[in-house]
């Protein structure tokens, strides 16, 4: 094994720790055990048991379904997966993106609606 293929090894052991500690850890402050967790996340348990001691990562959605069972949070499912080097639970440049397509539509609305709210405002105040 090469010095780069050990180190790669070893930065992989390392986000397979670091994501098994962290269920772990928010199971057991949760106090549940790992047969009720597999059970909420509908994965194996015996999947689940390897992926707390850093057996294995699990998929996107394996990890998802086991972080929502135990009560993450969007942004701390967000950090699994991108220590899992998964794709985030949001991809926040598309989201960026699309808003900023629909941006002058936005801005078109908004003005026409102010525009008649405006005239509106005329006309009651003239025929008043």
């Amino acid at each position: 094994m090469s010095v780069k293929q050990a180190v790669a090894t070893t930065e992989e052991q390392q986000r397979r720790l670091y994501i098994g500690a962290r269920l772990r850890e928010r199971r057991q402050a949760r106090g549940h055990n790992l047969s009720e967790v597999a059970r909420l996340s509908n994965v194996d348990p015996s999947h689940l048991h390897r992926i707390e001691h850093g057996l294995g990562v699990g998929s996107r959605v394996t990890l998802c379904s086991i972080a929502v069972a135990l009560d993450f949070g969007p942004a701390e499912i967000d950090r699994l997966l991108y220590v899992a080097q998964h794709a985030p639970l949001m991809d926040w440049q598309a989201v960026c993106e699309r808003l900023l397509a629909r941006l002058p539509d936005v801005i078109s609305d908004a003005l026409a609606e102010a525009m008649a709210e405006t005239e509106a405002t005329r006309t009651a105040i003239h025929d008043g």
